[in-house]
């Protein structure tokens, strides 16, 4: 079965006069003095793809998908978030050996697991978790692998297969579609703000 480009999403509230989506509860910055000197304070972090982010502290992580997908997970009761860019669906090697290898974030299986196992040693259950899930637009040719889903679609229905078999949460996604996406994550308050780019713009964040 060919699956068709079409963007499947959830949960969206439109943040007026921008070309960004608020994913979350909302942020609203004020345009009191001491409210912006704190949110400039905010670490920033750049996710490139097969990385994987995981912060105790409020940081914005931005990160850019093409095919690619990202998992974000957030404690609502502990103002902790996580968030990994997967290339490729499946990890090849022993999960469950390997959950130190910087080489597996780059799977979407591989990386979903090493951030739940990040959470459980901090004390965090699955049951806590928000997740949200973007990307996987149709931007590569399928596999060789003699399906008819491409890369995207099958990063997608890996990220969603553990979400369900893990009984996680998921709030909110966005997926599939034809265009890139700019992925800005809030780690302390959950919120997640995206873009949808044209391909000229996704292809100048590839230079």
């Amino acid at each position: 079965m060919v699956y068709p480009a079409v963007i499947e999403s959830r949960s969206y509230n439109a943040v007026v006069g921008q070309d960004v989506i608020n994913t979350g509860h909302g942020l609203c910055l004020s345009g009191e003095n001491k409210l912006m000197r704190n949110y400039l304070k905010i670490k920033r972090v750049y996710l490139k793809p097969g990385e994987m982010h995981f912060a105790e502290s409020p940081t914005i992580v931005t990160t850019v998908l093409g095919s690619c997908v990202s998992v974000v997970m957030y404690s609502t009761r502990n103002g902790v978030g996580a968030i990994c860019h997967g290339m490729l669906p499946t990890y090849k090697g022993k999960m469950s050996f390997d959950l130190v290898s910087s080489e597996g974030l780059r799977y979407v299986d591989f990386a979903i697991e090493r951030m739940l196992k990040k959470f459980h040693d901090k004390g965090i259950a699955e049951s806590e978790l928000d997740v949200k899930l973007f990307g996987g637009a149709e931007m590569l040719p399928n596999s060789q692998s003699g399906t008819n889903l491409t890369v995207g679609r099958q990063n997608i229905e890996i990220a969603r297969k553990i979400i369900d078999a893990r009984s996680l949460d998921l709030v909110t996604f966005d997926v599939g579609g034809l265009q890139g996406r700019k992925i800005i994550f809030h780690t302390h308050t959950g919120d997640v703000y995206l873009k949808r780019l044209r391909k000229t713009e996704y292809l100048e964040t590839l230079e």
